[in-house]
């Protein structure tokens, strides 16, 4: 019974079909659309002007990664640490902030990077981590 539901629902919309297309459609397959007659310009091409008072602000955040190696109150013994990465031909930095000196080596384009350099910089120190200039800036 199903299947001959089916076969004269089908048989109906076929009979019928012409009803249900519109006419006088609003666009067409066969059209195209006009392409201009100049060229687009290319960013090169525009000039940049000064920004203005009131114009909207665009900025770019530019994220880096670390690996802090230590945290030291004792002055001394943070330089002492970053001497010694130097040494190994690491970028290792020192940043001192209210009674902590953290060491760390960076920076760092994307996490990634980070996260590699991570591994073989934990044979240097188990305790070291992935941070960011924020928080070592604390």
């Amino acid at each position: 019974m199903k299947k001959v539901f089916v076969w004269a629902l089908g048989l109906l919309c076929a009979l019928f079909a012409d009803n249900f297309v519109d006419p006088n459609p609003q666009i067409r397959v066969d059209q195209t659309l006009p392409i201009p007659r100049e060229p687009l310009p290319v960013i090169e091409d525009i000039e940049a002007q000064p920004a203005q008072a009131g114009d909207p602000v665009i900025s770019v955040i530019k994220q880096e990664f670390w690996v802090q190696m230590g945290a030291f109150s004792n002055v001394e013994s943070a330089k002492s640490i970053e001497t010694r990465l130097k040494a190994r031909g690491l970028n290792a930095r020192l940043f001192a902030s209210n009674d902590l000196n953290r060491v760390a080596v960076g920076p760092y384009a994307s996490r990634s990077q980070a996260e590699r350099s991570l591994e073989s910089l934990k044979a240097i120190e188990a305790e070291a981590f992935l941070t960011t200039p924020e928080h070592l800036q604390r």
